[in-house]
């Protein structure tokens, strides 16, 4: 039965396929076998003798031994170890007490259906409960998953085993290649001194390689071990055929090159003369028997051809594609010589390729991919052609191609020459997509897979380099050279209107896994590109004032992105990827998910707050298709799949996962979980499904357990080192889940994550992964602000519980690190770089507004505050406490948030979200500092007489006094005649509707703690008047 079984990619189902018939059918046919089961694993190593120790190598998992009496250390296994019982160690039993033991991982994940009366910020509540769909429906999917997480071999079967198949026999000669001697009239002069032969100067044939030459070019006789009487004596052979001789090589390759060169194609010959096709074509296949089996030792390959240098080789082969008998020999050749200069670092044959077969024998090689046919020797002759572009288009051959072409044109000012442009890249890419479906040879369709990424580079770098030399002569004023120049028009964006977009993406599910990775690389360099050519276009539009680039609110990612989501790029073939063994292809899953989602972390724009209301399917730019992305991976298998080459074997883990892998892993992670906790703020019911799966799928344990291994905190905490971004994206992640989910809320309070959070907030530096400016510490300080937050909003929440937090936070160390945050300074002028300092600093305002809410309860806590924060001052020149610190962030913040709302500041929609969240954050600190007992969020749960009660002190506070005169003298007083002051402009809705709450509670608590000189300076400021 010639049939096989495969596994559909929307369900986990199969179906039955006869390829003689083509029919196919769900239920096995009669007489069907299933495939065996896999053989069980190996079990782990022995127990070790007395002196030896079985240790695991922390990177890669294997197992190495170690003689501690000897001092001994050896990947073998010792001999003594072979006589041991083959009695597994007590390795997975203790790996899995140490999962068990971890009070992260042992923290519950599963989902209530109650809500906790909270709020963190005024855009939001918690979405994640606020569910409009029916339990039965997230229970399947919840079921669906788990089954997934117990048993991935179960989910994804193992695709069959590919065998390769080898066409080459499809090549075939009529006769075996022999050195014959060059008739006279194809000779009329020596072809190395090009002396005329006459009646006087005689020819004379080498014997090694057939030609003529002259006495003078062939005055050396050498004995040859050949067969046959003349070789009994000492024969004549020419200058270049001696050096090979003297070095050893008696089988000079230049035998081959003479027939090549006397063929004219077009030109008949005799049938048995030495430039007859068929001797050619007999030529052609001996040199490639010889440089194919040099591939396997190709140490010898530049020795042998030293007498053969590539500008007379390559155009003599490259003639000869497009004979019917020698074509498919000729791009065999050109592949071998191409692949070996590959080995060996010799770039030379590529670039003979270019510079002396020129744009006729690449558009050749360009013609015989194009032939239509199925029969074994167009697909061998094709998959070579395929192989050969593959290595035309290598970036290390192109890189120095430039440079030898001016080279050359100076110094042969006469000739002409090919050059990279050569290559018809929108040609190319076109036959390659083509070919990488074809699944009748499965070597062209990894050939042509693998050369789309190649051809994709060399797109990037002609258009890039075109708009660079258009910028540069609008920059020098050269306008009539501006008006010659013409930008390289990219074929990028044609890939998603001809569906090379969804041929790529149906690769990522091919039966063979060097496809798989292949149309992964290749989609990534696809967006790599369009991105860079999307920003020089827009860099060369505003240089030229519209003259020339574009300038287009909807990138072309974008649509890439959503081809790519659309055609099934994020689903169950890039999971199996994701999980594969083999850390590279496990590399290029990870890369490819870094390209889809990683511009939402690099972009400034991708970190702001968006608008209620916001879905990212209505977005038509680039950071839309991220989202929509991320949305996907969220929900699908890509998401447990990507937590899974986080846990090590001590987590729960299968494996020991790199470190650069884990860092690209988790970056990702982190830009997927931030960009559903954005969305979910602004259209919580649209990403209930997002939050429930990472809730379930545990990404909170996870990030925890990252936060709390060894492995993460091995490295110092200080420099940019894989170790301190990948504890920077388990921050983001917290922080992510602690807003847009109440149950990750939960989880986090019930691990006492504050400690944890505050451990890891040492490095304040900036962050390398984040494109907004941010610290490092960013993540970790807004999760750990969140909780304190959060502990508020707990009705019923014990007040010892309340002053523990408190005390957790002092003693960690926390009015430090907020202050050292506080007194860095923002280079307000760069916007992008602003916003995530500004973030910085909201987050550090939000955390103090809760430690001081707290202290204000309890007068021992409030005195342990007021202490550290004395000792914290004191360790500044000169003296400056924290107090001082947020109401300068408030001036600061204030001033330019009223300058952006009057128009003398212009800021993108990510900075005055950021800043006006600042402004917000600052006033609610402010007024807990000033004595304010109203819990920020809960305003509308206290009436107007719990409120005064509330704020009426049973003595006097020399603290709160002193930061209700400080803020006073701030909020109340004009900057200039012009300007008003900032508290009465906030209250009249100056500042928009957002900082109306907090700027009354702020002067609420100056009424109520200040004494009559502040109640003077409110009155006289006016700020009655919008009260009234």
């Amino acid at each position: 039965m010639d049939g096989s079984r495969a596994l559909t990619q929307a369900a986990v189902e199969f179906f039955y396929a006869n390829h003689i018939t083509r029919m196919t059918q769900w239920d096995p046919p009669q007489g069907w076998d299933d495939q065996p089961t896999p053989p069980p694993p190996p079990p782990p190593p022995p127990p070790p003798s007395s002196n030896w120790e079985v240790m695991h190598d922390p990177n890669t998992g294997r197992p190495f031994y170690v003689d501690h009496a000897r001092q001994i250390t050896t990947w073998n296994k010792p001999p003594e170890l072979n006589d041991q019982s083959a009695t597994p160690r007590a390795t997975s039993s203790s790996y899995t007490t140490q999962s068990n033991s971890n009070p992260y991982l042992a923290a519950s994940s599963s989902s209530s259906t109650q809500l906790n009366p909270y709020t963190l910020q005024r855009q939001h509540s918690n979405s994640s409960l606020a569910s409009s769909r029916s339990t039965a429906s997230r229970q399947t999917t919840y079921n669906t998953r788990k089954s997934w997480q117990d048993n991935p071999s179960a989910y994804f079967q193992p695709a069959p085993v590919i065998r390769d198949v080898d066409f080459s026999d499809a090549l075939v000669i009529a006769e075996e290649f022999q050195v014959k001697k060059v008739e006279d009239a194809l000779r009329l002069t020596c072809p190395s001194c090009d002396t005329p032969f006459t009646l006087s100067k005689r020819r004379h044939h080498c014997r090694l390689c057939g030609d003529v030459f002259c006495h003078e070019c062939s005055a050396n006789k050498v004995e040859l071990p050949l067969e046959g009487p003349e070789f009994e004596k000492p024969v004549r052979v020419c200058d270049l055929c001696h050096q090979d001789v003297e070095r050893g090589n008696f089988f000079s390759m230049r035998r081959y090159l003479t027939p090549l060169t006397l063929n004219q194609p077009g030109k008949e010959e005799l049938p048995n003369s030495v430039a007859s096709e068929q001797n050619v074509a007999a030529a052609l296949a001996s040199l490639c028997t010889d440089l194919e089996g040099m591939l396997s030792h190709s140490a010898e390959f530049q020795s042998k051809m030293t007498t053969i240098p590539p500008s007379n080789l390559i155009p003599n082969i490259t003639k000869h594609l497009t004979g019917e008998k020698t074509s498919g020999w000729a791009v065999r050749c050109l592949a071998a010589l191409l692949a070996l200069g590959g080995i060996v670092g010799n770039t030379e044959y590529a670039h003979a390729v270019y510079l002396y077969g020129g744009t006729k024998a690449i558009s050749d090689i360009l013609g015989l991919l194009e032939k239509s046919g199925t029969d074994r020797k167009t697909l061998y002759t094709q998959e070579q052609c395929a192989r050969l572009i593959f290595y035309l288009s290598d970036s290390s051959a192109l890189a120095s191609l430039q440079a030898k072409h001016s080279t050359l044109i100076n110094t042969y000012p006469d000739r002409e020459f090919g050059s990279q442009e050569s290559l018809d890249i929108p040609r190319a890419l076109r036959a390659m997509l083509d070919h990488s479906s074809n699944d009748k040879n499965t070597n062209l369709q990894r050939w042509a897979a693998s050369s789309i990424r190649s051809l994709v580079k060399e797109d990037e770098r002609r258009t890039t380099l075109s708009a660079n030399d258009i910028a540069a002569a609008v920059a020098s004023g050269q306008d009539e050279e501006v008006s010659q120049l013409k930008l390289y028009p990219s074929f990028l964006q044609e890939l998603i209107s001809t569906g090379g977009i969804m041929i790529l993406c149906s690769l990522i599910g091919a039966t063979d896994s060097d496809t798989r990775a292949h149309a992964t690389g290749a989609l990534g360099a696809i967006l790599q590109a369009t991105r860079s050519i999307d920003e020089s276009l827009n860099t060369l539009y505003d240089m030229t004032g519209g003259l020339a680039g574009r300038k287009s609110e909807q990138e072309d990612d974008g649509s890439i992105i959503r081809a790519i989501v659309q055609g099934g790029g994020c689903g169950n073939s890039l999971a199996q990827m994701l999980l594969s063994a083999d850390n590279a292809v496990a590399r290029m899953g990870v890369d490819f998910c870094a390209a889809l989602v990683g511009s939402l972390l690099k972009d400034p724009r991708g970190t702001a707050t968006l608008s209620e209301g916001y879905f990212c399917q209505n977005d038509l730019t680039g950071l839309g298709a991220c989202r929509e992305a991320a949305f996907n991976i969220a929900n699908g298998p890509c998401l447990p799949a990507l937590l899974s080459l986080m846990r090590d074997p001590e987590l729960g883990g299968r494996m020991r996962r790199p470190m650069d892998l884990k860092q690209v892993a988790m970056a990702t992670l982190a830009a997927v979980v931030l960009a559903v906790s954005e969305m979910s703020k602004a259209s919580p019911q649209a990403c209930e499904d997002a939050i429930f799966a990472m809730n379930e799928e545990g990404v909170v344990p996870v990030m925890l357990a990252v936060l709390d291994s060894s492995s993460s905190q091995t490295l110092g905490g200080s420099r940019d080192s894989p170790s301190s971004r990948i504890r920077e994206a388990a921050g983001i992640c917290l922080a992510s889940m602690a807003v847009c989910s109440g149950d990750a809320m939960e989880e986090l309070q019930s691990c006492h994550a504050i400690s944890a959070m505050l451990n890891n907030m040492s490095d304040t530096s900036t962050s390398t992964m984040r494109g907004d400016g941010a610290p490092r510490c960013l993540g970790m300080l807004q999760t750990a602000a969140a909780l304190l937050t959060f502990s508020q909003h707990i009705e019923g929440m014990p007040h010892n519980e309340l002053v523990d937090n408190l005390l957790e936070c002092v003693d960690a160390g926390a009015i430090s690190i907020l202050s050292k945050l506080l007194y860095q300074r923002i280079n307000w002028e760069a916007q992008d770089t602003a916003v995530g300092a500004m973030k910085a600093r909201d987050a550090c305002c939000r955390m103090l507004t809760s430690m001081f809410g707290i202290a204000s309860t309890d007068e021992l806590s409030h005195q342990r505050l007021w202490n550290v924060i004395d000792a914290d001052a004191y360790e500044r020149n000169p003296p400056r406490n924290i107090v001082t610190a947020v109401l300068g962030v408030l001036q600061l913040a204030g001033g330019h948030a009223r300058n952006m709302l009057m128009g003398a500041l212009r800021a993108g929609p990510h900075y005055h979200a950021a800043l006006m969240d600042l402004v917000e954050a600052a006033l609610y600190a402010v007024g807990s500092m000033c004595g304010s007992n109203v819990v920020p969020g809960m305003e509308h749960t206290l009436q107007l007489q719990q409120l005064l009660q509330s704020a009426t002190p049973e003595k006097e506070d020399r603290r709160k006094k002193e930061a209700c005169a400080i803020a006073c003298d701030i909020l109340v007083h004009r900057s200039s005649r012009q300007s008003l002051p900032l508290l009465p402009t906030m209250l009249v809705g100056g500042f928009g509707e957002r900082t109306l709450n907090s700027a009354l509670r702020l002067a609420l608590a100056i009424a109520q703690n200040g004494d009559k000189e502040q109640h003077t300076k409110l009155a006289a400021s006016g700020v009655l008047v919008p009260i009234s």
